[in-house]
């Protein structure tokens, strides 16, 4: 596990974010991984492809499977359930307008956002 989270970092760092989701699928499923482990690694995929990525239909689908697949409680289990509920509102009421500040300028919930490619 700590051998997936330094080669995530490393990848983050060199905003390598398609290659930090194409690490991270696999291991998600890993068996020698916790439950607990493979919902972190999942979790931080869904992140990816929503924030990093902004793939909207891979996220939605990805947070859908990942809710069903590790049920939580706590922070991230909220998280995870706004995740699906934005992926239920149409994608046009999600797309900034000319008036509306950009996404980087809304207030965040996570840490800040780097710029990505």
């Amino acid at each position: 596990m700590d051998e997936v989270l330094l080669e995530l970092a490393t990848l983050r760092n060199q905003r390598k974010y398609k290659e930090a989701v194409t690490l991270l699928r696999p291991n998600t499923e890993r068996s020698d991984f916790s439950m607990s482990q493979r919902a972190r690694l999942s979790y931080e995929m869904g992140m990816l492809l929503q924030d990093r990525l902004r793939d909207r239909d891979t996220a939605c689908k990805h947070w859908r499977w990942h809710a069903e697949r590790f049920p939580e409680n706590g922070e991230r289990a909220q998280r995870v359930n706004q995740a699906i509920q934005t992926c239920e509102t149409p994608a046009a009421a999600h797309a900034p307008s000319e008036e509306s500040p950009t996404p980087s300028a809304s207030p965040q919930t996570e840490a800040p956002q780097e710029e990505h490619d």
